[in-house]
């Protein structure tokens, strides 16, 4: 048997190659789903414009804050959910934190802003999905795995 990597070390991988990055074209999705881009554009297969790297929060809860004050969450209205996810075009990845206890994963941008994603209790669900440079994507979820595999071997197709 293999060893596989533990959910830190497979977030810290993916996550450390976005610091320094700009978020560019931060949209709210359907429902809640929030998704930002960093890196260069590229056209996926299905001639969508994405970064080089692709965060997907699907089934997780998420804010975004400012100072420590939520500015917007992904239980608002979607005016609010959608000005949230405005305010961080353009800010520059400083760090990040993940607890895999807790499954909290924090991005820290300049500006003093943060976005903050926690389960959102549907152990069936994955939680976010972070599509990297290479054509393999990080899955958090469903419970508290956290894997590295193909993109084309994902479940869930960016974007959908």
């Amino acid at each position: 048997m293999i060893p596989q990597p533990k959910a830190r070390e497979v977030v810290d991988f993916g996550f450390s190659q976005i610091i320094g990055l700009r978020a560019w074209e931060p949209s709210v999705g359907v429902g809640s789903f929030l998704t930002v881009e960093f890196g260069s554009p590229r056209v996926t297969s299905a001639g969508v414009t994405q970064g080089a790297f692709h965060l997907w929060i699907y089934g997780s809860l998420w804010s975004i804050r400012e100072r420590d004050d939520n500015i917007a969450t992904s239980e608002q209205e979607r005016p609010a959910m959608m000005a949230g996810a405005h305010a961080m075009d353009d800010a520059v990845v400083q760090g990040f934190e993940f607890d895999p206890d807790l499954m909290t994963l924090t991005l820290r941008f300049d500006s003093d802003l943060e976005l903050v994603i926690r389960p959102s209790g549907d152990s069936d669900m994955e939680e976010w999905f972070l599509y990297l440079d290479d054509g393999t994507v990080i899955t958090a979820g469903p419970g508290k795995g956290v894997v590295r595999e193909s993109a084309a071997a994902s479940s869930v197709e960016p974007g959908e």
